[in-house]
């Protein structure tokens, strides 16, 4: 019995490991950073529409946006934020979104800063790139 027990710790380990191990290589090493420089304007429509949901786990929000030139991932922010704004996107809704792009995964992305869909405007950081669901901080006198 303490036998098996021991094996089953051990084996548990072993998966533990390399479940741990696959998730390391897919995601990226680098936090995604948003540069001012890399600012720009896209107009597309959307064709893979997040689906936000109030409660749960936090996680960040992400759409595809088909734009003349590419298909093109923008990156909202985090569900709770998305849905305080009462954002509701779906798929076929002409956008204009401006963000900093970024390299994710080997492709393009779009850190979104604002975004626009007919009348409506919704941001989502300020003109510095400050995210705008993060605490603000006091000021140094």
């Amino acid at each position: 019995m303490k036998k098996w027990f021991i094996m089953g710790l051990v084996l548990g380990w072993l998966a533990l490991a390399w479940v741990q191990g696959g998730f390391a290589q897919q995601r990226s090493s680098q936090p995604l950073r948003f540069n001012p420089e890399t600012v720009e304007t896209v107009q597309g429509i959307v064709v893979d529409a997040p689906v936000i949901q109030q409660g749960g786990l936090p996680e960040m929000e992400h759409l595809a946006l088909k734009t003349d030139r590419e298909r093109l991932m923008i990156i909202l922010g985090p569900n709770w934020y998305l849905a305080q704004q009462d954002l509701k996107i779906s798929a076929l809704d002409r956008l204009e979104v401006t963000g900093s792009r970024v390299p994710l995964d080997g492709k393009s992305a779009l850190l979104a800063q604002k975004v626009k869909r007919g009348d409506q405007v919704f941001e989502f950081r300020d003109q510095a790139g400050k995210p705008r669901w993060a605490p603000s901080r006091p000021q140094p006198r």
